[in-house]
């Protein structure tokens, strides 16, 4: 667990992934592999979502398609549902800010610039998103690529996009030790969230029970 404390650990999301195939989920959600031709690019989203704070997860592939494959971070609306776009990459409802195979970094705008080296299949590549300041480093093997994205505000997810074709991708959020956490940030992990403001609901919200001669007594009274 990273030193973050025992929790439930971030995980894909096979409910809710943009597709133009089936992909097959395996190991608790963390592994996913494609097999469906070359236009059959998907994008995967996290189940944990996060507004605040320093934040770390890294990807690997172990086959990819080609040099579309990207990692970075999703934003949408509570209401919008990854499953019913067929190209979830260039939906308007959807803004991704991402680290591509072909080092250039990106959002879904169509938005490119040159960024960081390239990477193919086991490289590991690290995310780290620091809420507090609003910035979004992403790491090859460990090496900082430096800042690619800053002024970034609101509730984001763990995003990754397959790239098309034959694919096959593991994800790690904490569940097992890190290739490289860098200092300050955290797993993904219901352990490292805020407190609720309402620690112990009961004492604000509970079943009143009574028995019954108080209540008819209540009643005829």
């Amino acid at each position: 667990d990273e030193g973050n404390g025992v929790g439930n650990y971030c995980t894909l999301n096979p409910l809710d992934y943009g597709s133009r195939s089936t992909s097959t989920f395996a190991n608790g959600n963390l592994d996913v592999s494609n097999s469906n031709g070359s236009s059959a690019d998907s994008l995967y989203r996290g189940t944990f979502g996060v507004s605040s704070g320093k934040w770390y997860f890294e990807v690997l592939f172990t086959e990819m398609y080609n040099t579309e494959a990207s990692v970075g971070i999703a934003k949408g609306s509570d209401s919008f549902s990854l499953s019913t776009s067929t190209n979830p990459y260039y939906n308007g409802s959807l803004v991704n800010y991402l680290y591509r195979a072909n080092g250039n970094k990106e959002t879904n705008s169509g938005s490119a610039t040159s960024y960081g080296a390239t990477w193919t299949t086991n490289a590991v590549i690290g995310v780290a998103l620091d809420l507090d300041s609003g910035t979004l480093t992403f790491y090859k093997n460990g090496s900082s690529q430096g800042s690619a994205f800053t002024s970034i505000t609101g509730t984001w997810f763990p995003c990754i996009i397959n790239g098309g074709g034959d694919s096959a991708l593991v994800a790690n959020f904490g569940q097992r030790p890190f290739d490289n956490l860098p200092t300050g940030y955290k797993a993904l992990n219901t352990f490292n969230l805020d407190d609720p403001t309402i620690a112990d609901p009961s004492k604000h919200f509970d079943i009143a029970t009574d028995t019954g001669a108080n209540i008819l007594s209540a009643a005829t009274g």
